[in-house]
C-alpha cells in the first residue's frame, strides 16, 4: 500500500514538478546555503498541487556534510512565476470552508497573523498587496513584526489554497542568490563598512551583542580578515535576538550611537561588550553603555541624544529586515560576496577569503 500511494504521488506531480526541475533547485541551493567543500546536496519534492491560481511545490534540500552532519532548508515553488521562497515551509491546516481565490485576501489578514503571533510570541499583521497583481500559485507577502522597539517587515509567502505558509525571502530562480544578496548589501548602511571599498571584498556579519557564538566567533573572523589588509572590507549588520536576548537591541543602538561619535571606537565598543556581556543586565546596560563613551572621552550630549532615539532606532530596524532578507536563520551569520560561510570552520573560511579575493569578489568564480 506506501508503494503504490508513492507511485500514485509521483504520477501526480509529474505534470507540475516538470516546469521547474529538481536539477534548477540543486544549483539555486547550493548558492543559497553555506559554503561547504566536500558536501553533498539533494532535493526531494514532498507535495506538488495544483490550485485555481497555479501550481506549487513544496521541496526539502538537504546538504549533507563531513562527519554525518547535514543542513536543510524548506523551498516553496512558484513554477508559474520560477521564484522560490527559502527558509521554514509549514503545513497548515485546512480551513473550513477550503480558503479560494476569493477568500485568500481575509484569511491573509486574520488567519495568518493569529498563526505567526503565536509562533513568533510577538504581535504581527500581515496586510494583502496595496497593489495588486496577478494571483499564482503562490503569493510573496510582508509581515510586520513588533520588536517592542518598533516593526520590521519580515518577508513571507502563502500559498493560493491557504495549505501552506513559508517564513523566507522571494528568490528568482535564473539568477544565483549569492548575485542577488550582493545587491541586496550594496547599498545597505551598514556599520564599519558603510560602502565597498572600489575592489574590495565585503565580509558582512549578522550577530547580536548578547549572543555567546557570536563573542566566541569574533576573534576567528577578525583574524580571517586581517590577513587580506584592505582587500576585505568588515560590515557589521545588527540582528538582535530580542525574544531571548534582553538587551541586545539596546546595545545594538548604543554601537550605532558609538561609530556616529567616532567611527574608530566602534570595534572596541563590541569588544568591549563582549567582554562584560556575561555580568550585564537589562538594568545595568545602559549605564554601562554611557560609562564606555565616558572613558573614551567621547560626546556624552551627543551620545545621549542620539542613544535609543527614533532613528538610531531605525537603522538597527533595518539591519534586521536586510538579515531576514538575505536568509539570516541565527546568530553569527557571516557572508562574503553575498555567499554564506560555514561558521566555526575557520580553516575553510580562511581559504575560502582567499579564493573568492582571487577572483575579484565574486563567489561564484571561485575555485
Amino acid at each position: 500500500m506506501k508503494n503504490l500511494l508513492f507511485v500514485m504521488m509521483a504520477s501526480m506531480a509529474v505534470p507540475v514538478a516538470a516546469q521547474v526541475s529538481e536539477e534548477a533547485l540543486r544549483r539555486f541551493v547550493e548558492g543559497y546555503l553555506p559554503h561547504a567543500p566536500g558536501s553533498t546536496t539533494t532535493v526531494r519534492i514532498e507535495r506538488s498541487v495544483n490550485t485555481g491560481s497555479g501550481p506549487y511545490l513544496v521541496a526539502t534540500a538537504v546538504q549533507r556534510l563531513a562527519a554525518g552532519r547535514q543542513q536543510q532548508v524548506g523551498l516553496l515553488v512558484d513554477p508559474g512565476t520560477r521564484t522560490v521562497t527559502a527558509g521554514m515551509v509549514y503545513p497548515l491546516p485546512e480551513s473550513n470552508p477550503p480558503v479560494t481565490p476569493a477568500t485568500l485576501q481575509q484569511f491573509v489578514e486574520s488567519s495568518v497573523p493569529q498563526m505567526l503571533s503565536s509562533a513568533l510570541r510577538s504581535r504581527v499583521r500581515v496586510r494583502w498587496p496595496v497593489v495588486p497583481t496577478r494571483q499564482t500559485g503562490v503569493t510573496a507577502l510582508t509581515a510586520a513584526v513588533s520588536t517592542g522597539y518598533g516593526e520590521v517587515s519580515m518577508p513571507i509567502a502563502v500559498t493560493a489554497d491557504g495549505r501552506t505558509l513559508a517564513l523566507g525571502n522571494n528568490w528568482p530562480l535564473n539568477r544565483d542568490p549569492r548575485a542577488v544578496r550582493r545587491e541586496l548589501i550594496q547599498e545597505a548602511e551598514l556599520q564599519t563598512g558603510a560602502k565597498v571599498k572600489e575592489g574590495a571584498l565585503l565580509v558582512a556579519e549578522f550577530s547580536d551583542f548578547q549572543c555567546p557564538a557570536c563573542a566566541a566567533g569574533w576573534p576567528h573572523l577578525r583574524d580571517a580578515m586581517a590577513q587580506f589588509g584592505d582587500r576585505v572590507q568588515y560590515g557589521m549588520g545588527n540582528f538582535p535576538l530580542i525574544q531571548s536576548s534582553p538587551w541586545s537591541f539596546r546595545a545594538a543602538v548604543a554601537g550605532i550611537c558609538v561609530e556616529q561619535l567616532d567611527p574608530g571606537s566602534y570595534i572596541d565598543f563590541k569588544e568591549e561588550v563582549y567582554r562584560i556581556r556575561g555580568s550585564m543586565t537589562l538594568q545595568t546596560a545602559d549605564e554601562l553603555f554611557r560609562e564606555f563613551v565616558v572613558q573614551r572621552d567621547l560626546d556624552v550630549a551627543k551620545f545621549d541624544a542620539c542613544y535609543m532615539k527614533e532613528p538610531a532606532i531605525n537603522r538597527v530596524l533595518r539591519h534586521m529586515e536586510l538579515g531576514h532578507r538575505m536568509g539570516v536563520q541565527g546568530t553569527p551569520t557571516y557572508y562574503a560576496g553575498g555567499e554564506q560561510l560555514p561558521f566555526g570552520d575557520w580553516d575553510t573560511i580562511r581559504s575560502r577569503l582567499t579564493a573568492i579575493v582571487a577572483a575579484g569578489g565574486i563567489p561564484e568564480s571561485a575555485e
